[in-house]
């Protein structure tokens, strides 16, 4: 947004002076010279800008070009400008936000990240144990069977009872969110 502009204490300026002074980018101000909109002159060998002809000039069609087509900005460092009723629209909407969120937090509907990240890590973590405790479990049980059917109901068995519990956990994180209203 183009801030209140007071004086400069020269008059000519270089491109970059003429940026940083009017808060415009200095792409914008290549453009607007390059588009007819700034008009320079030559000062002690160098390009300037003249503020005093110039400034009121491109501030007219900043100003202009917001209001009239906004997409001629875009990209170019300058920010449009928003009326008060529209920033105090933003505000209120802003904090209607944060105020349903932290009903949904108090309430238990919406639980935070690194709880949830918490949460799955040790579930991943108890699933890592389970599945490489298999092994450990049943391979004196298997190496005592003969009959191949029977070591295959051993290790079905086995790895059934592991993803119950992961189906029970899961049920239990599920019935703990769907009782607040989340998922």
């Amino acid at each position: 947004m183009i801030r209140n502009i007071g004086k400069h204490p020269r008059r000519y300026l270089t491109r970059g002076e003429f940026s940083e002074f009017t808060n415009v980018s200095l792409n914008h101000v290549g453009n607007a010279v390059r588009r007819g909109h700034i008009k320079t002159c030559e000062r002690d060998g160098n390009e300037r800008i003249d503020i005093k002809t110039e400034l009121e000039p491109f501030l007219r069609h900043c100003r202009s070009a917001t209001i009239a087509d906004p997409g001629e900005l875009e990209g170019q460092g300058l920010e449009m400008e928003m009326t008060i009723s529209e920033a105090k629209q933003r505000t209120e909407i802003a904090k209607a936000q944060a105020a349903e969120l932290d009903y949904a937090m108090k309430s238990g509907q919406a639980m935070r990240m690194d709880e949830v990240q918490r949460w799955a890590a040790n579930l991943g973590a108890n699933i890592q144990k389970a599945v490489l405790g298999i092994a450990d479990r049943i391979a004196p049980v298997v190496a005592a069977e003969d009959d191949a059917r029977e070591c295959w109901i051993l290790i079905n068995t086995e790895t059934r009872m592991i993803l119950e519990d992961l189906s029970d956990e899961l049920e239990r994180y599920a019935s703990r969110t769907e009782s607040h209203g989340t998922i």
